[in-house]
């Protein structure tokens, strides 16, 4: 299999909401778009409903240390 065959495939069915993909010209703004969007789905979904895929571990460490700040539970999964 080449590395550009693999899919990503659900665990469970759900409603089919298509994931969101975001980029922003700052990473500190790309943080704050989503940690924004989580707190707002929050009401609607549990946090372990969420995932952050990043490129590289080291572009988790934003993420983590906002989501930290801003009280959201998280687990960082790296090699």
């Amino acid at each position: 299999m080449r590395d550009n065959d693999k899919q990503l495939i659900a665990e469970r069915k759900d409603n089919g909401e298509i994931p969101e993909f975001i980029h922003t010209s700052r990473v500190e703004n790309e943080v704050d778009s989503v940690i924004q969007i989580i707190q707002k789905l929050s009401k609607k979904y549990d946090y372990k409903d969420f995932a952050i895929l990043v490129r590289a571990n080291n572009h988790g460490e934003p993420f983590v240390r906002a989501l930290t700040q801003s009280g959201i539970p998280c687990q960082f999964f790296g090699s």
